[in-house]
């Protein structure tokens, strides 16, 4: 499960994208807008049960 501090900071490149074309006066306002929305969605993110590579291997290539 990953730390909301964590997602920030991968996501943060994306965000800089987003926010230069997006005018100089607006920049602010919307990095907070798009942080609270990336915050608001992590509990959802995080009940979603999905495997690594190998639980993904033993599930496909090895049956059971």
């Amino acid at each position: 499960m990953l730390e909301d501090i964590e997602v920030l900071e991968m996501l943060q490149p994306k965000i800089q994208s987003v926010l230069s074309k997006t005018s100089f006066q607006e920049r602010n306002d919307l990095e907070q807008e798009l942080k609270l929305k990336v915050l608001s969605k992590l509990p959802d993110i995080n009940k979603v049960n999905i495997p690594n590579f190998f639980e993904l291997l033993d599930k496909e290539i090895i049956p059971k």
